[in-house]
């Protein structure tokens, strides 16, 4: 019959592919959609089975495809990129060797060492030409508090503590004081 409403499978699987051309999903971040639309759990996993064995989702090429998105936009450290994954419910062992794949043969203090140069090359660059000349209270003039910015940022990129501190040291070795951190009292 051509009135015959179509199954609660096809109409999840007409909404999942419709979510994946707007973009790339993983199998769990596609079924958690498929559910906030309202469909049954098991009928949302069935629907992403299906869908993978005929090719509509690689949780492989996901997972290049998100740590490649993420090192686009800068050095990024291994926790910045699990993260990515996690958020993207990428499935793990897809995730593991995206990860290690965008990490293999890079140092991470190098690249810690890249984006600080970036970043104070960034703010050369952004400071006011006409900026007045007493910096005794501008605050992106104290070495130690560029120090606490740039390890916030460094954070935020994902690069340990360690691996963040000797990237620090190579650039701005007098804003580390050995016997104290950043922003410790004197």
């Amino acid at each position: 019959m051509a009135d015959e409403k179509p199954s609660p499978f096809e109409r999840a699987k007409e909404a999942a592919v419709r979510l994946l051309r707007v973009r790339s999903r993983s199998r769990s971040e596609l079924i958690a959609a498929l559910e906030r639309k309202g469909f049954d759990g098991a009928v949302a996993a069935r629907v992403a089975d299906e869908l993978a064995r005929l090719g509509y989702m690689n949780e492989r090429l996901l997972a290049d495809e998100t740590a490649r998105g993420v090192t686009r936009r800068g050095p990024a450290g291994r926790a910045l990129l699990e993260h990515k994954m996690e958020s993207r419910r990428v499935e793990p062992g897809a995730a593991e060797r995206a990860i290690d794949h965008t990490l293999a043969g890079r140092d991470p203090v190098d690249d810690a060492t890249t984006f600080i140069r970036q970043r104070l090359a960034g703010a050369a660059h952004d400071a006011p030409h006409d900026a007045p000349h007493d910096t005794s209270h501008n605050a992106s003039s104290d070495p130690r508090g560029v120090a606490r910015r740039l390890l916030a940022a460094l954070a935020r990129r994902g690069f340990d503590e360690e691996v963040s501190l000797e990237a620090l040291r190579r650039v701005m070795p007098d804003a580390l004081d050995e016997d104290r951190g950043p922003g410790d009292g004197a």
